[in-house]
């Protein structure tokens, strides 16, 4: 490494050996499983590496060490993988002045994974911008040992697919238009490359690039300015076609084998995790894409078929967290589960205002799972403690405060002192127990709402019950009215009612959800 290497990292590296075997394993464990940045191959020559002289390869392993220091409760362990990220900073510019090669590509996707974990937005953009640039040459058959390119066709699909995925799920978490819209992009599938059958955690890797891709499309449609201003007709049909690329792509996730719990979290991650975690991609897309049609003027059936999709995938949502929760799985969960659970969670709070009893105690205890899930994420990601803080905000402005359990249910404007790190001026909370102070409301306010500005509003003394804002009010849904059946859904009081826990059986209804 170069000489601007500093004096506390020397230090470090003599403790290096161990910590690293750590970070590395964590890695292996908690990210790689899902967001498949590295090939098996290129993980063991890192094994090979640790504590040995960092001229070798020093962008990728500083980069795969620092994103596992972020799910380590380890304070030593963070320490080093603070100290390991600036000194990637440092010369990832020199690494993307020369002509990048794969590792260069997987470092760079890899600490933008990690900024974005840390809510470092502009840090993590710059470095998918970064990793974006030679993606196009990559997965090119003609790319060889003469353009920097000498690894086999499926390594570089598996490269080319994860930056992709990365980038879509930060073009979602921060609210952006995507760098490479769906239009632009046609590249050989991962799975089409392999010389062997996939494993499981490969095929859902390959249906998570797919889903964000749709869930994109569909969202830079519908969330655009020009939305409002489109014919009804118009309208309607995005919502048609976005269901109808939805229940294709649920069709092949839901065959897929959901994995025995077999014990650890260790095993179930690398098992069940990815699987899980896409479930809930799939709900979360669900959501945001029916929320605008909510307050649909024109057409009452798109409006309750909104409500309906909405109260179904918010309380799969709340399933799936209890399974995860159960396995373990939710204390080290990558960054874009936090946004997934939020999103089901203000679903669960708007649900909450309901008229009917049923509906409304059914999504009291729904919107306490989610918001119970968010709370073990705290000390992961920053970005769980700013939706702790949305949430309670919301709770407030719909008047539902009930809702929100005893401990975190005072006024946003309380006096206990709330202790966490300056962000751009503003104090954020760090922990669970941090959660119920007085700086509780400008951390809400700084979190960017984007997709949850919409909700049940205050008229006078009475609140209008499942509107959202300059839209009128309607009558409280009947879902016992409604027809379960054409979606697929259970019907009756296992619509609903039906809260045992996953014991295996891959056909239970809120799998097949």
């Amino acid at each position: 490494m170069d000489n601007s290497i500093t004096s506390k990292f020397h230090a470090s590296m003599n403790r290096s050996p161990s910590l690293e075997m750590e970070l590395l394993g964590l890695f292996e464990r908690w990210v790689n499983p899902i967001h498949k940045f590295l090939d098996e191959k290129t993980t063991q020559a890192l094994q090979l590496e640790l504590g040995k002289d960092w001229n070798e390869s020093p962008l990728l392993r500083l980069a795969v060490l620092s994103a596992g220091s972020l799910i380590t409760s380890n304070k030593e362990a963070r320490a080093y993988g603070d100290a390991l990220s600036g000194h990637a900073e440092s010369i990832a510019l020199a690494a993307c002045r020369r002509q990048p090669n794969i590792g260069t590509i997987q470092a760079l996707s890899l600490l933008a994974w990690r900024e974005l974990g840390l809510d470092n937005e502009n840090m993590a953009w710059l470095y998918i911008l970064s990793s974006l640039k030679p993606l196009s040459e990559v997965v090119s058959t003609r790319a060889g040992p003469g353009r920097g390119f000498s690894e086999t066709l499926s390594v570089r699909a598996q490269t080319f697919w994860a930056v992709l995925l990365q980038e879509r799920i930060a073009t979602s978490l921060l609210g952006r238009h995507p760098l490479i819209p769906s239009g632009r992009v046609q590249s050989i599938g991962f799975l089409s490359t392999l010389q062997r059958p996939p494993t499981l955690d490969e095929t859902v890797f390959d249906l998570h690039c797919e889903l964000w891709f749709l869930h994109d499309k569909y969202m830079d449609k519908i969330y655009s300015f020009d939305f409002a201003g489109l014919e009804l007709h118009t309208r309607l049909k995005l919502l048609v076609d976005a269901r109808e690329d939805l229940s294709v792509f649920h069709k092949r996730l839901s065959v897929l084998p959901v994995p025995q719990s077999r014990g650890t979290a260790d095993n179930d991650v690398e098992c069940a995790g990815p699987l899980i975690f896409c479930r809930m991609s799939y709900h979360m897309s669900q959501l945001l894409i029916h929320r605008p049609y909510l307050g649909e003027r024109g057409n009452d059936n798109a409006l309750q078929l909104s409500a309906q999709t909405s109260w179904h995938a918010a309380d799969a949502m709340a399933r799936l967290v209890r399974t995860a929760e159960k396995r373990g799985l939710l204390t080290m969960a990558p960054v874009f589960v936090v946004h997934s659970i939020l999103t089901a969670a203000v679903t669960l709070l708007m649900f909450s205002t309901s008229q009917q009893t049923r509906i409304r105690s059914q999504a009291v205890s729904r919107f306490r799972t989610c918001f119970n899930a968010i709370l073990l994420m705290v000390n992961t990601w920053p970005r769980a403690a700013r939706g702790i803080a949305v949430l309670r905000e919301l709770a407030y402005r719909w008047k539902v405060v009930a809702t929100l359990p005893l401990q975190h249910s005072m006024p946003l404007g309380g006096t206990l002192p709330l202790s966490g790190t300056k962000s751009g001026g503003t104090t954020m909370p760090t922990s669970a127990e941090d959660l119920t102070g007085a700086e509780t409301m400008e951390a809400a306010r700084s979190f960017p709402l984007r997709h949850f500005e919409s909700g049940p509003e205050q008229e006078g003394n009475e609140t209008r019950h499942f509107e959202w804002p300059g839209v009128r009010s309607f009558d409280p849904l009947l879902f016992s009215d409604l027809d379960l059946a054409s979606y697929g859904l259970p019907q009756g009081e296992n619509a609903t009612n039906n809260d045992e826990e996953f014991e295996g059986d891959a056909s239970l209804a809120f799998w097949a959800m």
